[in-house]
């Protein structure tokens, strides 16, 4: 049986009698009931308080023994109140006396409802919540226990991080001496251009370059396939994100040889040899001043162009011989 049916078969099969609520009723309070009812009562309290916890996903959380089961129960039911004032206990004997199932069913349905919202004050004080868990508690996955979510945290630098970046630099070293000879022109001065956060598309970038935007960027990106290509050839048991490292510390040492070739270079020493400053665009054009017109002469029309002044006094002479 489930549902409804198993929980009013439930208190049968544990003992709980009607004649045990009726004397719990009667008389207020548990420790005044007899032995027989006092422990059929706090089975019935441990019991479903554990089932609760089952049912709200907190099978790790400590129950309470059953006498204090009932206690809470109790306590709930005397201090607790809805939103109107209602009395649980009042509500709970009214409850079953208007239910279709046998009273003693009635009553353990109706104080199982009442018990979930005791488990569920309880859990709300005494259970850690369940979105968060220790870094030292160990990770159920791990068999023998002794993994926990602290050993999988990044940790500082270690000396092994600092011996293989130390090594990662000495081959870019090697690697940049090797792929510097077959850099052109325009491959440095787009490297030494790039290096100090210039655009390639500026006039003075592309002068030292001796060559169009589009040829300038078509050779920085074939710089930079080439030494991929070398890199992958040389080392094929890498891994990609070593080979990345690798090619960021190369290019790195290939952008500061670029620079200093490019600042003692013909035609690049003016642009790269003096002080690192950003190229500003070039100001455009102002538009030209309106020629002023002298006083006492009326001004071109908005439909009749501007004509100079010379025409206008040989003009005016040739009307006056006339």
């Amino acid at each position: 049986m489930t549902g409804t049916a198993e929980i009013a078969a439930e208190p049968e099969r544990r003992g709980v009698r009607l004649v045990d609520w009726a004397r719990w009723r009667r008389r207020c309070s548990l420790a005044r009931c007899p032995p027989e009812t006092a422990e059929s009562l706090r089975d019935f309290a441990g019991a479903r308080f554990r089932a609760c916890c089952r049912r709200c996903a907190a099978p790790d959380v400590p129950v309470p023994a059953p006498a204090e089961c009932w206690h809470r129960f109790e306590t709930h039911l005397a201090a607790g109140r809805g939103r109107r004032g209602k009395r649980y206990k009042a509500w709970l004997f009214a409850w079953a006396r208007g239910c279709d199932q046998p009273p003693a069913a009635a009553l353990a349905f109706g104080a199982t409802l009442l018990m979930r919202d005791v488990v569920r004050a309880y859990l709300a004080r005494e259970a850690p919540d369940p979105r968060f868990r220790s870094l030292q508690a160990p990770l159920r996955p791990a068999g023998d226990g002794t993994l926990t979510a602290e050993d999988l945290l990044p940790a500082e630098e270690t000396p092994f991080d600092e011996a293989a970046d130390r090594e990662f630099m000495e081959i870019a070293d090697r690697q940049a001496a090797r792929h510097w000879p077959d850099l052109d022109r325009r491959e440095r001065v787009a490297l030494a251009a790039r290096g100090r956060g210039w655009p390639l598309d500026r006039p003075p970038v592309l002068r030292a370059a001796r060559c169009g935007r589009s040829a300038l960027h078509a050779a920085y990106r074939a710089a930079l396939e080439r030494l991929a290509a070398r890199l992958r050839a040389d080392y094929p048991a890498e891994t990609s994100d070593a080979l990345l490292v690798l090619a960021r510390h190369t290019l790195g040492r290939l952008t500061v040889q670029a620079a200093d070739w490019a600042g003692s270079e013909r035609g690049c020493a003016a642009l790269f040899g003096r002080r690192f400053r950003p190229i500003e665009p070039a100001p455009a054009p102002r538009p030209a001043a309106p020629e002023p017109v002298p006083a006492g002469r009326p001004g071109p029309s908005r439909s009749e162009p501007h004509a100079p002044t010379a025409t206008r006094a040989r003009r005016g002479r040739r009307m006056h011989r006339v």
